[in-house]
């Protein structure tokens, strides 16, 4: 699934003060290579997460934001432009790796959707919404740094391996080793 994310405001405007935009943009998107603003929120799920998936469920039914060269393999697969995950109904057994800059918009349409969901989402618990979240899931991991699908290094910030659904104790063996864990066994 591909979502651009882009900046409209100045951080100048937005603060009042008279700041070189490039520099605090940068300190507040963790873009400090002077890239543009708008980036590909494209990045593919690494196989250890899909083995995850597939130990729990023995295949992932439904990948709501599926992209070209993903590992998933599901059953299903939403399509983006021709099918939006945030509009189309889930089945069970969904594995949700959403656009990170639109992750709010996600997190709570996963909440109308069946349970038997495993998520790998950005730690963002400096947000209530985020919190309120993560309190609802039935069991979490806080993944040790892992790289993404084709990156050489590790994702530069903390990542949760969420999970809704009846089979925690399958959920915490498919993970072990992958970081600690939190929930029901």
């Amino acid at each position: 699934c591909e979502v651009k994310q882009s900046k409209k405001n100045t951080l100048s405007s937005l603060s009042g003060f008279p700041v070189k935009d490039d520099a605090l943009r940068g300190f507040a998107t963790g873009n400090r290579e002077g890239k543009p603003a708008e980036r590909k929120q494209e990045v593919l799920t690494p196989q250890l997460i899909v083995d995850v998936c597939n130990k729990v469920w023995g295949r992932i039914a439904l990948d709501p934001c599926w992209c070209e060269g993903a590992l998933t393999n599901p059953i299903h697969q939403f399509e983006h432009p021709q099918q939006d995950g945030l509009k189309d109904p889930w089945i069970a057994f969904s594995y949700i790796n959403p656009p990170f800059g639109d992750l709010k918009a996600w997190l709570a349409y996963g909440q109308t959707q069946p349970r038997e969901q495993i998520w790998l989402v950005p730690v963002r618990t400096h947000r209530k919404w985020w919190r309120a979240w993560r309190d609802r899931l039935d069991a979490y991991i806080e993944l040790d740094p892992l790289a993404f699908e084709g990156y050489k290094q590790k994702f530069p910030a903390p990542l949760l391996l969420g999970y809704v659904g009846d089979s925690t104790g399958a959920f915490f063996r498919a993970s072990a080793g992958l970081g600690d864990g939190y929930g029901p066994e």
